[in-house]
């Protein structure tokens, strides 16, 4: 099985009975505690992820990604890409015949697959994604949630809401969980409906913190967010939902109408 030296903040959160969803943090570990009780567990891993570089991550140094057959290695310069390798590790494990750039059709799909993990890991742009599909009728129809800006380290993005109920309140969610949410309690999506929402009211991201705004009288409001100069954040996710205000939202005793999900990815 493949693992790696990343892979033992898992494995001790895993034998201590810790949680392993580590808030904005994208995390590149598996847990390998179910190898101490059955070493002929399925693999976890399929592919396992390396690099070194110096001060300046582009100007020399190398990325390499490995599965459980090929490993492509990638070096770079100030240049950006100087040199790639692939390896065939059951045939050549000493790697000593580079494949490319004239490889068989299994050969090309491999390194179409590690290349994809070089890309994802080192990838630091920051982007909006849905989290969560869906959003609830309010009096003016199901509202929308939408990410615009930069979402990167030491700058900001805005999170809008339209087609909510005009001059009513609106709660902004900061969170950082998809799975459970402290303030109920509760593992997530969770089903508002079962407190007096109205059908479809389902709340996909946790509330670790609102943002109180009003909204305009087309039902509209924009709330800025700025992200903390911090490298470590780079890579995380943010996840936003609104919550509105509405008594006069249809099937709705409660008059809470919620958005669907927004999940923020913080770049560099």
């Amino acid at each position: 099985a493949l693992v790696s030296a990343v892979d033992l903040f898992a494995t001790v959160g895993e034998l201590v009975g810790a949680s392993l969803d580590v808030p904005v943090v994208r995390l590149d570990s598996v847990g390998l505690a179910p190898y101490l009780a059955d070493p002929s567990a399925a693999p976890r891993r399929e592919t396992v992820y390396t690099e070194a570089f110096g001060t300046n991550p582009d100007d020399g140094g190398f990325a390499a990604a490995r599965d459980d057959r090929y490993k492509l290695i990638r070096r770079y310069d100030a240049g950006g890409v100087a040199a790639e390798e692939l390896y065939d590790l059951l045939a050549d494990p000493f790697e000593t015949t580079n494949l490319l750039p004239a490889t068989t059709t299994d050969e090309s799909a491999a390194y179409d697959a590690l290349d994809a993990v070089i890309l994802a890991v080192r990838d630091d742009s920051g982007g909006f994604e849905p989290a969560g599909a869906g959003g609830c009728f309010g009096s003016s129809g199901v509202p929308a949630i939408a990410g615009a800006g930069t979402p990167a380290v030491g700058s900001a993005y805005a999170v809008s809401l339209a087609g909510a109920a005009p001059s009513s309140l609106a709660l902004l969610s900061i969170g950082v969980s998809d799975a459970f949410d402290a303030r109920f309690g509760a593992p997530l999506p969770l089903d508002l409906s079962t407190a007096g929402a109205g059908p479809g009211c389902v709340l996909f991201t946790s509330l670790e913190a609102l943002v109180p705004v009003v909204t305009s009288s087309s039902g509209g409001a924009v709330t800025p967010i700025g992200v903390p100069d911090l490298p470590v954040l780079i890579g995380g996710t943010v996840l936003h939902s609104w919550l509105v205000s509405d008594d006069a939202a249809p099937w709705n005793p409660a008059g809470i109408v919620v958005t669907s999900g927004l999940a923020v990815t913080i770049g560099a």
